[in-house]
This record gives C-alpha cells, sequence and structure tokens, in this order.
C-alpha cells in the first residue's frame, strides 16, 4: 500500500527479461566462486576481506535473484498474478538491445533456437551475428516489454516503444541503438557524459524529442513527443507501438 501511495507513474528503459532467478544458495555459492576468483578463501572470505578488494578484482556477471527474506519472488511471476501497481506506464526498449549479449557468442545463442523460428528471422535476412543479436534482443527485453505493457493494459493506459534512432556519426556502422543508447537522448547530458562527440542538429532534434515525450508522460500520464504522431495506449488488439526513430511513427503488430 504504501509503494503504491509512492509511486505516480513507471518508465521502464529495457527492462530485464523473463529469465530464472537464483535462490539464496546460488547466490552464496556464486559469491564463494567470486571471492576465489578474486584470491580469497571463498566462503571463509570475510566482509573486511572483500571491502579491501579494488572493485576489479571482482569477477563481472549480471544475476537476477529472489533471495527470500528482501525479494520472496520473481517480478514476473508477481506480474503475472496481478500485483502491479496500476499506475501509467511507458515501458520500451533499444533495437539493438542485444549489444548487452555477454554470456555467449550471438552466434551460439541462435543455436539453440527452433528451426521454425529461425526460418521467421531468415525471412528478415538475419543471419550469423545478427540472427544472435536479434534473436537476443527480441527475447531479453522486446517480447518481455509487450508483455509486461499488456498486462498493465486492463488499468491506467500503458505505452510500449522501440528505441531506434542511431546517431548521425555512427549510422552505417552498428547495427542499432545499443543498450543503454537512450539514456543521454533522454536527459541530454551529452556534454558532460560526451563531451567529444560532435551532434548533428538531427541528433540534437531526437535529444529534444525523447525530452518531450518523457516529460510529457512524468507531468500528464501521457507522452506527447514533440515531430511524432499522437502515440495510441498499447493494447493486445491493437497492438501498437512508438518507433522513436529519426522519422517517428507508430507501428502495428512489430515482430
Amino acid at each position: 500500500r504504501k509503494l503504491r501511495e509512492l509511486v505516480d507513474k513507471a518508465i521502464v528503459q529495457s527492462g530485464f527479461s523473463w529469465g530464472s532467478p537464483f535462490s539464496l544458495r546460488e547466490m552464496e555459492t556464486l559469491g564463494s566462486w567470486a571471492a576465489t576468483q578474486a584470491g580469497l578463501a571463498g566462503k571463509d572470505a570475510t566482509s573486511a576481506d572483500l571491502r579491501a578488494l579494488h572493485p576489479d578484482a571482482l569477477p563481472k556477471f549480471g544475476i537476477y535473484s529472489v533471495d527470500g527474506p528482501l525479494q520472496s519472488e520473481s517480478v514476473t511471476t508477481a506480474i503475472a498474478r496481478g500485483s502491479m501497481i496500476d499506475v501509467p506506464l511507458m515501458i520500451g526498449w533499444t533495437d539493438f538491445d542485444g549489444s548487452s549479449l555477454r554470456s555467449t557468442s550471438p552466434e551460439a545463442f541462435s543455436e539453440r533456437a527452433s528451426e521454425s523460428l529461425k526460418v521467421v528471422y531468415h525471412a528478415e535476412g538475419k543471419t550469423g551475428a545478427d540472427l544472435g543479436y536479434q534473436m537476443y534482443t527480441d527475447q531479453h527485453v522486446g517480447a518481455p516489454a509487450r508483455w509486461v505493457a499488456d498486462q498493465a493494459s486492463g488499468g491506467a493506459p500503458s505505452y510500449l516503444y522501440l528505441f531506434s534512432y542511431v546517431r548521425t556519426a555512427n549510422r552505417g556502422r552498428v547495427r542499432g541503438a545499443a543498450h543503454g543508447e537512450d539514456m543521454p537522448f533522454v536527459f541530454d547530458t551529452w556534454g558532460k557524459t560526451f563531451p567529444q562527440l560532435q551532434l548533428s542538429d538531427e541528433d540534437r532534434a531526437a535529444t529534444s524529442m525523447m525530452q518531450s515525450c518523457w516529460a510529457s508522460f512524468a507531468k500528464t500520464g501521457k507522452p506527447e513527443c514533440e515531430g511524432a504522431p499522437d502515440w495510441p495506449p498499447y493494447t493486445r488488439a491493437s497492438d501498437q507501438l512508438m518507433d522513436l526513430a529519426m522519422q517517428p511513427k507508430v507501428l502495428t503488430g512489430f515482430r
């Protein structure tokens, strides 16, 4: 109840996928392994030992866990049984969110898929690393975002988006908008975070467009974006999302 009083609206940018969360025991095992890799005495390492480490001494990994005391169930389970807070929601992902794939190669990832699923992607000309990155993007963030938008759509409106804008200097050189590349557009942190970058007029216009989307949603609960058409709320029946591209447009039945 207290959380419902504190949260007025929600924006989720490239949120975590469904996945299979680790238990507390699995996390403890993983922590012991990480301590050993850092040169400590595994499960016998003390908090003082860990604090004395340089951060780079520990292996890097991203694991979603349900430990019991702090989190009793996965987010997916909670949403599926209707426990999501009923507030306006804006949720989406970047079209090359697969750039966050670290656990395996994109080619190895695509090999796990069924042949019937590969046929769908092959029809779009996706092969090799392009295929793996696209499949990971869709599985990791794209499909879950659409599912969450659908789960939320029965109450307050939910708005689904795809961010596909690529800076002028990167066009033709990258697969798309990588994981996290929407952030400097939303907060206009170019000068502080990337002072060496030369932005084009189109890049600055895209920044203004993104800021207008996020600010209007925070203010009113409906995103209204400069230079973009009206953004319809998401429903399973209409299956519409806003493609935040160089020319923003509403897409129906995307993927």
